[in-house]
């Protein structure tokens, strides 16, 4: 006798989730995941709260922040539209965005943030595979 898997690993529940995996990205406007060198020391600070980065570094930390967020509310927004191109394109572009954020955060050494970002990415990616 096959195990029931619980209502949010089934694949119609698979692009909600994903959803609010992208908004959870949100958090990084309020939490101190960030790390800034204040003299000797480094202090953790939220996203908005970054002052000592290079301005093109934080403008690519908001731009993805706000993109992925966007995204998570788009889809959730539209989870009962259910046109060809939407239902095609909304799980790799979700996949796409925080693929993207969490490399510009490693290769900017932001750890907290990267680790964040990259157990987002790993549950998506075990959402994926289970659903094939």
């Amino acid at each position: 006798m096959p195990i029931a898997s619980p209502f949010w690993l089934a694949p119609a529940r698979q692009p909600v989730v994903f959803a609010l995996l992208d908004c959870s990205v949100a958090l990084f406007f309020i939490l101190p995941l960030f790390g800034q060198r204040t003299g000797e020391s480094v202090a953790a600070v939220s996203l908005l709260g970054l002052a000592w980065q290079p301005l093109y570094i934080k403008g690519i930390y908001l731009v993805l922040a706000l993109l992925t967020v966007l995204w998570g509310v788009a889809a959730l927004a539209l989870q009962n539209h259910h046109g060809v191109i939407w239902a095609r394109c909304q799980v790799p572009v979700s996949l796409l965005l925080n693929l993207v954020g969490t490399l510009s955060l490693i290769l900017s050494q932001q750890p907290y943030a990267a680790i964040f970002t990259l157990a987002l990415l790993l549950a998506k990616g075990i959402l994926s595979i289970n659903r094939h």
